[in-house]
């Protein structure tokens, strides 16, 4: 499960054009949704993925923080693990 929400999350982060925490939010819903999974089990696997951090700054936050290029490769770089 954790590969398809890191491959799903980047090929839709890849194409969003609205770099926001709002923007961000509903694509990552709209991941969660298209794999049938809880937006708690989306977002634990994405926080991990981004920051190895437990709860705590929402994760469309972090993404919109961390900038297109440093997600992305976060994100990548996760799968290597």
């Amino acid at each position: 499960m954790q590969e398809q929400v890191v491959m799903g999350a980047k090929k839709r982060l890849a194409g969003l054009e609205d770099w926001h925490a709002k923007g961000i939010a509903d694509s990552v819903t709209a991941l969660g949704q298209e794999l049938d999974q809880s937006s708690k089990v989306i977002m634990q696997i994405l926080r991990y993925s981004l920051a190895g951090l437990e709860p705590g700054v929402g994760i469309p936050v972090i993404i919109e923080i961390l900038g297109r290029d440093r997600a992305l490769r976060r994100l990548e770089d996760s799968l290597a693990y």
